[in-house]
């Protein structure tokens, strides 16, 4: 198995609201973000499109004049974490030298159920997930809305512009914007070879599901699970970045890990900057990368929430020898 890297990365919470009109956002990010990485050659083969407008992975490819051999997959809307983790695998596995993964578009929401689904397991509302997982972990409503009021007051000071934020149950809640993520990732030979920059190293990648009742408790799995894969100590991390589009996973998060709060979405979150939509989890890999490279720390943890209770983990690292 070869590592995967992170060459370049560009995230917005503002993409356009019509479909149409953020494919071409997609497609123009994607080859502005390849051109200063790379220059004029193309060497991108394999690209992963996680959005909420429909299987657009081909015509973005061609869009961005890859030639009709481009292998071009579509993934299912969540966090964008879920096509993050398809390039990376893509990379590691050896059969790709480069990959993008791309997210763009509106959140999504659960598919509808079947009888048979609903035979299986109780539907429930957003507002009893997080309390089930607020309740699963320990947390108080109470200990959400300080952490929130925290990080806003943070973020203030620090000259962000802060969104308005309504409420879900007793929970704050924010507004979510169409968002567009896009990715390069490189395996080492590669970029021993073309002497490219790096950002960070993926070291582990992890995608979970639980009942669909339990909301925001995939997100604790999702992360003790990729730590675990590195037999890493939750101690060992410098930041987490998890996805607040519901309010309580933060929290459960780093009650979960033992993680100080100040250390839990350093520069910010739905919750003061509004949610990116179906690039939530690259718009925070962004986040969780710049305060790495900021306080110039090594380990770094992002978290994103999917559908139908689901959650995808990877942790980075900065420092590594290629």
């Amino acid at each position: 198995m070869r590592d995967a890297y992170i060459l370049g990365l560009h995230a917005t919470t503002r993409a356009a609201d019509r479909p149409a009109e953020r494919l071409g956002q997609a497609v123009e990010a994607f080859k502005g973000l390849h051109g200063s990485t790379f220059g004029e050659k193309p060497p991108v083969t394999w690209m992963a499109v996680s959005t909420s407008d429909g299987p657009v992975a081909r015509s973005l490819g061609l869009l961005a004049g890859y030639s009709a051999r481009l292998c071009a997959r579509d993934v299912g809307a969540g966090s964008g974490l879920a096509s993050l983790a398809c390039a990376a695998r893509a990379v590691t596995s050896g059969f790709e030298s480069v990959a993008a993964a791309v997210s763009f578009g509106a959140s999504v929401d659960d598919p509808e159920w079947s009888e048979a689904l609903q035979e299986r397991f109780t539907r429930v509302s957003p507002e009893r997930a997080q309390s089930h997982a607020l309740t699963r972990a320990g947390v108080d409503v109470q200990d959400v809305i300080d952490r929130t009021d925290m990080l806003r007051a943070a973020r203030l000071e620090a000259g962000d512009a802060l969104v308005s934020l309504g409420t879900q149950g007793e929970l704050p809640h924010a507004p979510d914007f169409p968002g567009l993520g896009v990715v390069l990732l490189a395996g080492h030979q590669e970029i021993r070879e073309h002497n490219w920059r790096t950002r960070a190293r993926i070291t582990s990648v992890v995608e979970v599901g639980l009942d669909p009742a339990l909301g925001p408790s995939a997100a604790v799995e999702a992360a003790q699970a990729a730590l675990h894969r590195l037999h890493l100590r939750p101690s060992e991390l410098d930041f987490i970045q998890v996805d607040a589009r519901l309010a309580s996973a933060p929290s459960v998060v780093a009650r979960a890990l033992d993680f100080q709060p100040e250390a839990v979405n350093p520069l910010g979150d739905a919750l003061t900057l509004g949610g990116g939509g179906a690039a939530e989890g690259i718009l925070g890999l962004d986040r969780l990368l710049r305060a790495l490279e900021e306080a110039d720390r090594r380990f770094g943890l992002v978290v994103g929430l999917e559908p139908m209770g689901g959650a995808t983990a990877v942790v980075v690292d900065r420092q590594f020898y290629i």
